[in-house]
């Protein structure tokens, strides 16, 4: 009886021990469970969170960008236009005999070969709009073609470079208080017997420039070349073909 107590004894010790430690450990593994889980809980909140103002992501360079858009910064960058450039309308004209019919010129109506023809040459400046600078424009002459030095003039000066066949009319400033310039020349052609059934040129590589002092701008350009045809010449138009001298 004794010995079967005894066995019963142990068994029961052995039992209360194996499952003792068992529940022991159980217990450590469900605490070490509890904390894994509230770990993660708290780092997938920590991750999804966002901060109520989403304003707060914009990039600082973002934001400067948008502040610099509005239109009063826009207007404090641009700059005002310049005026606009003045009206300067430039002519050069050549009669034999004035608008009003009298005659300016002398020798043959069409031109002869080997006899001069005079005519007038005139250069004329309107300016309409701002103060304008001094005010250049030149004229070459072919070289059947001089200048006789006979001129009139209403504003500055008229020189002549015969080496270079060139005319220059200077003139100081154009006040767009007097819009009208003026100068005239008189020139002579000499017609040789290969310009016969033509029509002489009598000015070419005609250029004017100036500078408008209020549009802080420069004016120029270039002016077609012109001949014995006589444009503008309401009495002789048409009537420049070189004759052959008989």
């Amino acid at each position: 009886m004794n010995l079967l107590k005894n066995l019963h004894n142990r068994s029961k010790n052995r039992y209360e021990k194996f499952y003792r430690g068992r529940y022991f450990h159980l217990s450590i593994d469900i605490i070490l469970l509890v904390i894994i889980i509230t770990l993660a809980s708290l780092l997938f909140a920590v991750y999804r969170y966002e901060p109520a103002n989403s304003n707060l992501n914009v990039p600082k360079h973002q934001e400067k960008v948008a502040s610099t858009s509005t239109p009063e910064k826009k207007e404090e960058i641009i700059k005002l236009p310049r005026k606009t450039p003045s009206n300067l309308v430039v002519q050069t004209l050549i009669y034999y005999h004035s608008p009003q019919g009298d005659q300016l010129g002398s020798g043959p109506i069409p031109p002869i070969v080997g006899i001069p023809t005079t005519y007038w040459l005139f250069f004329k400046a309107e300016n309409q709009g701002n103060e304008i600078g001094e005010f250049l424009m030149s004229a070459k002459l072919p070289n059947n073609v001089v200048f006789t030095g006979n001129k009139t003039l209403n504003a500055g000066d008229i020189s002549y470079q015969p080496d270079r066949h060139l005319l220059i009319w200077k003139v100081n400033s154009l006040s767009k208080e007097k819009s009208s310039y003026s100068a005239g020349m008189e020139i002579s052609l000499t017609p040789t017997p290969q310009q016969v059934g033509k029509n002489c040129e009598l000015v070419g590589s005609i250029f004017y420039s100036a500078k408008d002092l209020e549009a802080e701008t420069e004016l120029s350009g270039n002016l077609k070349s012109m001949t014995s045809f006589l444009d503008f010449d309401k009495i002789n138009r048409g009537q420049g073909k070189t004759e052959a001298l008989d």
